[in-house]
């Protein structure tokens, strides 16, 4: 469920949001809420579009966010838009702004009991989250996995842990 987000408006950038998840219904939310305005107005004579820009109107602190558990994509998605709408930030969003989920590449360092580097990269268009550890002991330890974009970051690793606990413990020498 981690994600990062951005809002468009008729074409220009509305927000951008990146959530961070400690457990799969906590975690932390920041991003920039943007406001438009002309650049060069449109003129009548000769007819022309004129030219609107986004600037930064304010920057959303990092924030507690609680949830219940997330079924699917559509209402996480649903989710995203209710809480982009209770920014009341002006102007508001409005029925016509864009969501895109934008694809994701993050990387943990681990300690016991990985000790090595997991890789997190995440499709949200294809609803694909692939983790990657690679073992900081041997080659041998090294695992993928592959879960919907649903599962916090936070909770793959965990459930990776605890996986290599069972292992190490049935492992026979």
């Amino acid at each position: 469920m981690d994600r990062e987000i951005s809002v468009t408006k008729e074409g220009l950038l509305f927000a951008e949001l990146k959530f961070s998840y400690e457990t799969q219904v906590s975690g932390y939310a920041e991003g920039v809420y943007y406001n438009s305005y002309w650049v060069i107005p449109p003129s009548i004579d000769p007819p022309g579009p004129g030219l609107q820009a986004s600037v930064p109107l304010f920057v959303l602190a990092k924030s507690a966010v609680k949830h219940d558990v997330i079924s699917s994509m559509q209402v996480l998605k649903e989710y995203d838009v209710l809480f982009i709408k209770q920014l009341e930030a002006y102007p508001p969003p409005g029925d016509d702004a864009v969501f895109e989920y934008k694809d994701f590449h993050h990387r943990y360092p681990v300690n016991e009991p990985l000790n090595g580097i997991v890789d997190v990269q995440a499709n949200f268009g294809e609803d694909i989250k692939m983790i990657k550890f690679t073992s900081a002991h041997n080659w041998g330890g090294d695992k993928e996995h592959s879960a919907s974009c649903l599962k916090a970051d936070a909770t793959m690793i965990v459930q990776m842990a605890e996986h290599q606990q069972a292992a190490q413990k049935n492992k026979k020498f």
